[in-house]
């Protein structure tokens, strides 16, 4: 598939997985990956980058991971007895440093790949953009394998470096030599949001 070079903010829109305080409040969660979202400076890109999309025009997307421990749904539900990122919970609502009334909210998710049972797709494509930037946790396994997922489908896809944490700084960069060319910083893009496109 052919990447867009040339990024533009009338074509732009965000995407962020997990960005949930099951990762970004403290807890076992936030100890496991606290570390690597410190040195990217992940919460603080993000609540960067959605402030100035927004003012933008440019539409965010959450795909958060919500479990319902009376309807468990996917493999990842069952294995945690539906007690990660449970519904109604403190921990599994949206980071508020990232959130606005105005984002869209994607739903049904039941696993890694943020495509996988809900309506992902679906919100891209009525969206009326052509280039997605994604970011959120973990880096190598539900951010990686959704930009590949949305490849896949024919999304001009970008995975945001900077946006992103796992548990290890090698897995990170694992993750981007697989992702190359798609692998852009947050910086670059408020760039295009501030000035309307660049190369």
């Amino acid at each position: 598939m052919k990447t867009t070079k040339n990024f533009t903010r009338e074509n732009a829109a965000i995407v962020l997985i997990e960005f949930q305080n099951q990762w970004t409040q403290p807890g076992l969660y936030h100890w496991l990956i606290s570390r690597e979202m410190a040195r990217r400076g992940t919460v603080e890109n993000a609540a960067s980058l959605t402030a100035v999309a927004r003012r933008s025009g440019v539409p965010v997307i959450h795909a958060p991971l919500i479990i319902d421990p009376k309807n468990k749904r996917g493999v990842f539900a069952y294995l945690t007895l539906g007690l990660i990122f449970r519904k109604g919970s403190q921990a599994a609502q949206i980071d508020s440093r990232v959130w606005a009334e105005s984002d869209q909210i994607v739903t049904g998710r039941t696993a890694f790949d943020a495509f996988v049972d809900s309506n992902l797709e679906e919100t891209m494509r009525s969206c009326g953009r052509a280039q997605f930037f994604f970011g959120g946790f973990a880096t190598d396994q539900c951010v990686a394998k959704t930009v590949r997922t949305s490849l896949s489908k024919g999304f001009d896809s970008y995975f945001l470096s900077d946006c992103c944490a796992t548990f290890a700084s090698f897995l990170h960069a694992s993750a981007e030599r697989r992702l190359s060319v798609h692998v852009v910083s947050t910086r670059k893009i408020i760039e295009v949001f501030e000035s309307g496109s660049v190369a």
